[in-house]
């Protein structure tokens, strides 16, 4: 009897070993000891995007993600990390030396097409004008609602569409090169979200000019 006691038992730990020995087995399997790579929103801020001219555009992790962190070019402010406006207000810099003060609107783009037109130096164009849009152009989109905007670069002009460079829409290689359709002066929207309301353009020279 004690033997047959003995026997069980026996079996019983073994069992049990054996069931341990395979959920460890499982727990390894389902959580490598290899590190891998994330893919979360946290990861891809200021992930290089793209480039156009030389001027590099990053991801600002996600349209809703504000850092709060100004971005500078030759001790100038550019912007907001890696707001569109920050993106357009640099390549101007850059490319133009044409300074556009961002700072006065928080670095967004909310009021950028307007302001640039009224009192920024910028030459300004509307959607479905008698004026097209070039490379180096900065198209402008906003919502109804005129709360939100977007801004981008031209960088290359078809007869039935243009291509633009920006941050923080996709926040991906995506963002390196958008079309967006065009039937003469009329550009379609970047989005659902954003229509074109216009594009911006240097005067010329190298004359320094602010928003105030």
């Amino acid at each position: 009897m004690k033997k047959a006691i003995l026997l069980k038992t026996c079996s019983v730990v073994l069992m049990a070993a054996t069931t341990a020995i395979l959920i460890a087995m499982t727990a390894c399997k389902n959580n490598p000891t290899t590190p891998t790579t994330s893919t979360t929103f946290e990861d891809t801020f200021g992930k290089l995007v793209g480039s156009f001219n030389g001027v590099d555009a990053y991801s600002n992790r996600n349209s809703n993600y504000r850092s709060n962190q100004d971005n500078y070019y030759n001790g100038a402010i550019t912007g907001k990390k890696w707001l569109c406006s920050e993106y357009v207000s640099r390549y101007y810099l850059q490319i133009y030396g044409f300074y556009i003060n961002t700072r006065d609107y928080d670095g967004y783009a909310t009021r950028f097409y307007q302001l640039a037109r009224s009192q920024g130096g910028l030459l300004a164009y509307p959607n479905g004008g008698s004026v097209a849009p070039q490379v180096g152009d900065i198209i402008c989109g906003s919502v109804e609602s005129g709360t939100s905007s977007h801004v981008a670069i031209v960088r290359e002009v078809g007869s039935n569409y243009i291509n633009v460079i920006q941050q923080n829409l996709y926040n991906s290689s995506l963002d390196n090169s958008q079309t967006l359709s065009r039937d003469g002066n009329h550009v379609d929207p970047f989005s659902v979200l954003y229509v074109v309301d216009g594009w911006l353009r240097n005067p010329g020279g190298a004359n320094v000019r602010r928003f105030r």
